[in-house]
């Protein structure tokens, strides 16, 4: 007989295998499955990975016509304004965003956080001004205030 936290005896678990172990708490196997702390540390790291990445982490969410764009917190996709077409030599689409200023971003910190995300998408700037290519893809923003409005015009087409 084994005797427990509780000060009583209790039998011995039979495993698979034949031997006799103590009984254990589901919890515990589990902590002893996953390695304890490290797999604690590990979760914890990877969690702060995602959160704290720069750049595509500030996106609220990406464009419906270009989903593999971020769409900077701040600004508004104007979905009726955007196109796609999927053509054999690559993609021809336009999308619109805009945000108030004073209330969002304005044309330099669009610009900036641009050049941060899209590199981490596979992009790369080009010699021209706020324009990426990727693969066989090229990218434009095309970023203009009018009084109190910020309009974000992105064109996409094969290069």
């Amino acid at each position: 007989m084994i005797k427990g936290m509780s000060g009583k005896q209790s039998a011995p678990r039979v495993t698979a295998s034949g031997g006799a172990r103590p009984a254990e708490r589901p919890a515990g196997r589990l902590v002893e499955q996953l390695g304890g702390r490290r797999a604690f540390v590990a979760v914890l790291w990877l969690v702060s990975a995602i959160l704290l990445a720069p750049g595509v982490s500030r996106a609220e969410s990406f464009f419906q016509q270009l989903p593999d764009l971020p769409l900077m917190a701040g600004l508004t996709e104007v979905p009726e304004a955007g196109l796609l077409f999927d053509k054999p030599e690559g993609r021809i689409a336009e999308a619109l965003a805009r945000g108030v200023v004073g209330a969002g971003p304005d044309p330099a910190e669009v610009l900036a956080f641009y050049r941060r995300s899209l590199p981490q998408l596979g992009w790369r700037e080009s010699a021209a001004p706020a324009t990426f290519w990727r693969e066989n893809e090229q990218l434009v923003l095309d970023i203009q205030q009018a009084e109190d409005r910020l309009l974000l015009r992105i064109l996409l087409s094969p290069r």
